[in-house]
């Protein structure tokens, strides 16, 4: 039985649809069309959608795939060591961090990972969109009754068609440039096989008010084309077109294009020396591109040819070669892979965090076994409670009793000189009085520098976040001679979140964060370390992880 593929593609100034069946003799396009967008409003956007997937003659809404311009996507391609997958994950999201001007928080995020073992490293493609633009693209689809089996990138479909037709050559390494005419932009990639290294839009006019904002159409896409504002092949809008004489804006556009191309060769030449690109491959209206082909091929002194889009339109013609990422983006259907990004998946996966309560409708042995794992974090809470009572006790009973010794020997001394003084010399006085200068200032700095456990017990309970809690703390406050003392204070602790396994690391992080910010818990120290984080494992079914925290005052002068 065939399968139907539709694929959807929102430009700032277009969209496109393509419709195609898979049979026994391989896969067909049905219908392709490209609509005008005839405003920067979202009903202008949701109208041509709509208006698009009517004349494609898509009868089901279900189950398309959706592709959104590069100007709403973010792509950066970076290596990490190579880890256990379990951990990938947020090994990526630590790195990406220096890689994007966005906090990782504010954005829907994916990545594609590639074990490089020879040289010990992970290869990864982290692609993000904000979550902004997400959302109202999720409100152009559902207002125009759309439904996706999966949301990508521009560069992500691009590459596929690239890989579809250069499966032959797939170990070299090539740049692939779609040029949008309606919104004067060019999306440039540069990869290998089916990974990215570079994705980057080029603006083709020089425009004095900027770039156009993002998810709008810019002021030359907002006008509509001849007749009904679309080209479809059941208008028959493949005929054949006059070539066009070349213009100055023509030459401009090619030209910049150029200079751009240079720019993202030599960058990409830099960060990865030991690849050297093949060949540039240009899609876009073949009137355009294949002039600039030629020129473009001797200034760059690298092959450049025009793309080949190996699927047929129902009247036997070629596939314009404008359609070269719909056509990425339909092949997702029939050729499926496990590591392809999908925004969809992503944004299922960045829901906020709630408590675990009864009410969320849990059956009554899962309720059981959550209570069960609950009750002893609680117990072992109590008890680190009481050892901190009577350590507690201990300490400031030993400060007294050592306060009270000072005191004494300090009388002491002071009661020898007022019987002797009379009988010293002038000199023999000076030295008694620099002497005492000195005990007193050791008296001022026992004073100045003790540490009150009480208030460091009060603000640690403060700062616990939710998920963590205390297994013990050993505190030491020792004299190394009479000028030094050193502090130090070790807290044992762990984390459990049943729900966000990903985030322990981050919550023990904040944890971290949390008491070195806060003055009443660390004035008296110098430093705070957290080491020896491990896994923890109750049963087959239930982890957590605990972490250590040094926290020490290095021998400080009095």
């Amino acid at each position: 039985m065939a399968r139907q593929g539709v694929s959807l593609v929102i430009r700032p100034g277009t969209v496109e649809v393509i419709q195609a069946v898979q049979g026994l003799q391989g896969i067909r396009v049905t219908h392709a069309t490209r609509v005008s967008v005839k405003g920067s409003d979202d009903a202008h956007m949701v109208e041509a959608i709509s208006t698009a997937l009517d004349l494609a003659h898509v009868k089901t809404r279900s189950g398309i795939g959706v592709c959104l311009a590069a100007q709403d996507v973010l792509l950066r391609f970076f290596t990490i060591p190579l880890l256990p997958k379990p951990e990938w994950t947020n090994a990526i999201q630590f790195e990406a961090r220096k890689y994007v001007p966005f906090k990782t928080s504010d954005l829907i995020w994916c990545y594609q990972a590639v074990e490089q073992r020879a040289a010990s490293q992970l290869a990864v493609v982290f692609t993000a969109i904000r979550k902004d633009a997400f959302e109202r693209l999720q409100g152009w689809l559902s207002q125009a009754d759309v439904q996706a089996t999966f949301i990508e990138g521009q560069s992500s479909s691009l590459a596929r068609a690239v890989a579809n037709v250069q499966s032959a050559r797939s170990a070299e390494v090539v740049a692939a440039i779609d040029v949008d005419e309606a919104a004067s932009v060019a999306h440039v990639i540069i990869l290998k096989g089916d990974l990215l290294y570079l994705a980057r839009d080029i603006n083709l006019t020089a425009r004095a008010g900027g770039e156009p904002a993002l998810m709008e159409p810019s002021p030359e896409a907002a006008a509509p084309t001849v007749g009904e504002g679309a080209a479809s092949f059941d208008q028959g809008s493949e005929t054949e077109r006059a070539p066009e004489t070349a213009s100055s804006n023509e030459d401009h556009r090619v030209e910049r294009l150029l200079g751009e191309i240079r720019l993202s060769l030599d960058f990409f030449a830099r960060e990865h020396p030991g690849l050297a690109l093949s060949r540039v491959v240009l899609f876009g209206d073949a009137h355009t591109v294949q002039p600039w082909s030629v020129w473009l091929s001797e200034q760059l002194h690298c092959p450049v040819e025009v793309g080949a889009l190996p699927l047929a339109t129902p009247r036997g013609q070629s596939m314009s070669l404008e359609y070269a990422s719909a056509l990425g983006t339909m092949l997702r259907q029939f050729k499926p892979a496990p590591t392809q990004c999908n925004f969809l998946v992503s944004a299922k996966s960045v829901a906020p965090r709630v408590t675990v309560t009864l009410s969320r409708g849990l059956n009554p042995q899962e309720a059981r076994v959550i209570l069960k794992a609950m009750t002893k974090p609680l117990a072992i809470q109590s008890v680190v409670a009481a050892i901190g009572l009577g350590v507690l006790w201990y300490v400031v009973r030993q400060n007294v009793a050592t306060a009270h010794a000072q005191l004494a020997a300090a009388k002491q001394q002071q009661h020898e000189m007022k019987w002797k003084l009379d009988a010293r010399s002038q000199e023999e006085l000076a030295a008694l009085q620099q002497q005492a200068q000195q005990r007193i200032g050791v008296l001022r700095g026992l004073v100045d520098d003790r540490v009150i456990v009480t208030e460091k017990l009060d603000a640690l309970a403060r700062a616990l976040p939710d998920g963590i809690w205390l297994e013990g703390f050993r505190y030491d406050n020792r004299f190394l001679d009479q000028t030094r003392t050193e502090t130090s204070l070790t807290i044992r602790g762990a984390c459990f979140l049943p729900e966000e396994k990903s985030t322990e690391l981050s919550v023990i992080g904040e944890f971290t964060s949390r008491v070195r910010r806060d003055p009443r818990f660390f004035n008296g120290f110098t430093s705070a370390q957290l080491g020896e984080i491990s896994v923890k494992e109750d049963n087959p079914r239930y982890t957590y992880r605990t972490f250590k925290l040094n926290c020490s005052s290095s021998g400080k002068r009095l």
